[in-house]
């Protein structure tokens, strides 16, 4: 039947119209850009892979920054490719990290800076508030696609992870900031199998968004 969508927030975008969709349909109404190129569109019921589909195309068509980061305070953590320890550290941090399609330079190092300054060592109270300078800490990061996993079907999509060409150069951008802090930093290898092996302290497990945390 005949239904009329909610008004647009977006500044790029105010016009209201009416669509015909099919009994039982699902209004998608889009904003800003993405509403002016795609318009409205309609979903038929328990299609969950297209929606996240069409929701992750339309952030990547805002540039929406959306690095992540998984991090773990650990006592120790070590990573191996092909039976080789690539990487190694005591106390510190270990950082899983995804890049997404429209970071930049100014993300990663906004990430980098957001992580190091990060206050979850304890101090002579017992208390989180040291951060990784103060404990003479290391960072271990390996790379982490699988951190932008559609789970809207049972078996995960990872469409909204970058590609390799622009994510290595961040991935190195991140760490080279880290170093550029004075922090000795860890590495596994972009792409390859690995195995990681870490002793959570705590266990205390943070994570970042940037799509969220600004």
């Amino acid at each position: 039947g005949e239904r009329r969508p909610r008004r647009l927030k977006s500044g790029n975008f105010r016009h209201v119209q009416k669509v015909n969709c099919p009994a039982g349909a699902r209004e998608a109404p889009l904003e800003g850009a993405a509403a002016k190129m795609i318009g409205f569109l309609w979903f038929p019921p328990g299609k969950p892979t297209a929606r996240s589909f069409v929701s992750n195309a339309i952030l990547s068509m805002r540039g929406v920054p959306r690095m992540r980061a998984v991090v773990t305070r650990v006592h120790h953590a070590s990573v191996t490719i092909d039976g080789k320890i690539n990487g190694q550290i005591g106390e510190g941090f270990l950082v899983l990290l995804g890049v997404g399609p429209n970071d930049t330079a100014e993300t990663a190092d906004k990430l980098a800076d957001k992580i190091c300054n990060l206050r979850i060592f304890e101090d002579e109270n017992e208390k989180m508030n040291r951060n990784l300078e103060q404990v003479g800490g290391s960072l271990l990061v390996v790379s982490q696609f699988t951190l932008y996993a559609d789970t809207s079907s049972r078996r995960p999509g990872f469409t909204g992870a970058a590609k390799p060409d622009v994510a290595i150069p961040l991935y190195e951008r991140f760490m080279a900031h880290c170093r550029e802090r004075g922090f000795t930093v860890e590495h596994g290898e972009f792409g390859a199998k690995m195995e990681v092996e870490s002793l959570n302290h705590g266990p205390v497990t943070i994570l970042f968004d940037t799509e969220q945390t600004k």
